[in-house]
């Protein structure tokens, strides 16, 4: 009974195994008419997207140079205005800088000034005591001191000439210099204290014709 049933499978022939006349399964036009579609569909596909890529990767380009411009314009305004403003905080800098350096030459001059004034009284001072102690040598070179370093100074030339005049006086010294000194004093001002002392030399020295001319000066003032 079951041999019967199974009677067909001993009609078949013996074939090789891999034999190319070996029908595979199925329909095999069917397969290859399917693996045709497949393959012009998965051309086509890749095709579209090709081109979208492309179009894509265009526009992404033209978006990039649009803004790479932008950008470029925005960079250079950006630099222009940090020049500008550099240019403006360079001179405001300047005029500070010119500013504070003659404020501060101003301030040098003015503590200058009060240190050769400071200077002037002292030696001024020690003259003076010389002088009152009847050191008229002492004094004298004291205030020739200060003519040396004060040349156009009245009180440092009338200082001078009282150390002189003095000296002329008591020690019958420097006569003719503190005449010379009170010329000179004479004419940058006229003052009765000059022409006295002048008169007081020329009666000291014996010149009477010359104290009378100095004193008659007095009367006509």
């Amino acid at each position: 009974m079951g041999f019967g049933l199974q009677k067909w499978i001993y009609s078949q022939k013996p074939r090789k195994a891999f034999s190319k006349d070996r029908k595979p399964i199925g329909n095999t036009i069917q397969n290859h008419e399917t693996k045709g579609a497949f393959n012009d569909d998965t051309i086509h596909l890749i095709g579209r997207l090709k081109e979208k890529h492309t179009e894509t990767e265009k526009r992404r380009i033209r978006i990039l140079n649009k803004y790479s411009g932008m950008l470029k314009a925005i960079l250079i305004s950006f630099a222009g205005l940090i020049l500008l403003l550099g240019a403006i905080n360079f001179g405001l800098n300047k005029e500070s800088q010119e500013k504070a350096q003659v404020a501060r030459q101003k301030m040098i001059n003015k503590r200058i000034k009060k240190e050769e004034q400071r200077a002037f009284n002292l030696v001024l001072e020690y003259g003076q005591n010389h002088l009152r102690n009847k050191e008229y040598e002492l004094a004298i070179k004291e205030f020739e001191q200060l003519t040396i370093n004060n040349p156009d100074n009245i009180t440092a030339k009338e200082a001078l000439a009282n150390a002189l005049y003095f000296a002329c006086i008591e020690k019958n010294i420097e006569c003719d210099r503190a005449l010379k000194i009170y010329d000179e004093l004479k004419q940058i001002a006229i003052k009765e204290q000059y022409i006295q002392n002048v008169a007081a030399i020329y009666i000291h020295n014996g010149d009477f014709e010359e104290a009378d001319i100095e004193l008659n000066k007095l009367k006509n003032k």
